[in-house]
């Protein structure tokens, strides 16, 4: 192989790693799938057996508050243990207090509804629908570890290919 070659060769292996690690930092984050919808991995088991840890979940982020309905499951921002977080439970109960609307949830396993004080700026969404174990894939692609484990595999599927077909090439001009 020239110089030449191996240079060229060299330039398009980086632009197909530049371009592979661009679309997985941008396909593998929770942000909005096709304007209206986010997803989500879910995390715990607060939700089961409705929606299973591992999961990953679709949520309409722009539905109107007033059209949650007791019973809906939903999606709210809150702070636990210092962090902010969504969390999914099922809409409980509306109370208003001192004019203001309060929103009370509750997981799937429990009569006792969540301490939350959950107002109309806490609300993300509502659920839509669940794909199965696909959020334990996604959580892990979205890791540093993750990104790396599938761009070697990449890197590897790539090179074997390029092996193989060359050789597959080579043999057929002899």
């Amino acid at each position: 192989m020239t110089k030449r070659k191996l240079g060229k060769a060299i330039v398009q292996y980086g632009l197909f790693l530049f371009f592979l690690y661009v679309l997985l930092t941008f396909l593998f984050q929770p942000w909005l799938l096709f304007g209206r919808y986010q997803y989500y991995a879910i995390p715990t088991n607060s939700m089961e057996p409705t929606i299973q840890v591992g999961d990953l979940i679709v949520a309409d982020h722009k539905i109107a508050i007033e059209e949650i309905a007791i019973g809906d499951i939903f999606l709210f921002e809150t702070e636990i243990q210092s962090q902010r977080v969504v969390v999914v439970h099922y809409l409980h109960d509306i109370e208003v207090v001192d004019g203001e609307r309060r929103f009370i949830s509750i997981a799937e396993n429990t009569d006792v509804p969540d301490d939350f004080v959950i107002s109309d700026e806490d609300i993300v969404g509502t659920y839509m629908f669940r794909i199965p174990y696909l959020g334990t894939l996604l959580r892990f692609v979205a890791h540093p570890i993750g990104k790396a484990v599938v761009i070697i595999d990449i890197m590897i599927l790539y090179y074997l290919y390029h092996l193989f077909v060359k050789k597959k090439d080579l043999e057929e001009k002899i």
